[in-house]
């Protein structure tokens, strides 16, 4: 019997779940689930190749969950859905066909389903208008990452009227991270939440020490929020 890619399609719309189980449930296995916590335990139980959810489950959002997934299924494919998608599941059907067409081939790489409105270049018209009012700047400095070079925009001299950095004179303070943080390193995938000396203990969501902290979409806080129990199960164990 040949392999089928398993599907969990993680969706609090019963009707736009079970549409998309129907249509699925002759080329992948498919799990359904209609909160983040029930698709957790399927992940946790199941082998998944694949993961749409919605962007607005009621007690965790999509996104937040796709970023959990990441750090703790790493081989695990993901798509987000935005509601205004629903109408159009065809979309949905073939962007999960073209990532179990990767999972397959042993691909790992960034594809564009949706063709008919976004080409290869982009939208020439908006980047036009993005090129007439914005200019690169020299450099920027982000948090975590530090300064990098024409890493920004800022508005041109010709419409300075409508920039507020210069309009009220923000001034710009660098503000150093604390040296213990090891949030640049968990930006760039080179360590995980779990390596800081901070993690769970000083630097919490009352009281974050770094930028992976304060979002609560970022990487600290979803791995505080569900990866430290599947840590502590995996040291009990």
């Amino acid at each position: 019997m040949p392999f089928l890619p398993s599907v969990l399609v993680d969706d609090d719309g019963i009707r736009s779940q079970e549409a998309l189980r129907r249509m699925l449930k002759e080329d992948f296995g498919v799990f359904t689930a209609s909160s983040v916590a029930v698709a957790r335990t399927i992940m946790e139980r199941e082998d998944v190749q694949i993961v749409p959810t919605d962007q607005r489950m009621p007690e965790v959002g999509g996104v937040a969950f796709l970023n959990e997934v990441h750090e703790a299924w790493l081989d695990t494919a993901r798509i987000s859905i935005p509601c205004y998608a629903q109408a159009n599941q065809m979309d949905e059907m073939q962007a999960i066909l073209m990532l179990a067409q990767q999972v397959n081939e042993g691909r790992a790489e960034v594809e564009n389903e949706f063709m008919r409105a976004v080409t290869p270049t982009g939208n020439r018209k908006a980047q036009a208008l993005m090129a007439q009012v914005f200019e690169l700047r020299e450099r920027f400095e982000w948090r975590g990452l530090g300064e990098i070079p024409h890493s920004a925009l800022r508005i041109r001299d010709a419409y300075a009227a409508f920039d507020a950095e210069r309009r009220f004179e923000l001034g710009y303070r660098s503000v150093a991270d604390n040296r213990t943080c090891e949030c640049g390193a968990i930006l760039r995938g080179l360590k995980r939440p779990i390596d800081c000396k901070l993690f769970g203990t000083v630097c919490t969501p009352e009281t974050p020490m770094g930028s992976c902290r304060v979002s609560s979409e970022g990487a600290c806080a979803a791995h505080y929020t569900y990866g430290r129990h599947k840590d502590a199960q995996a040291s009990a164990a």
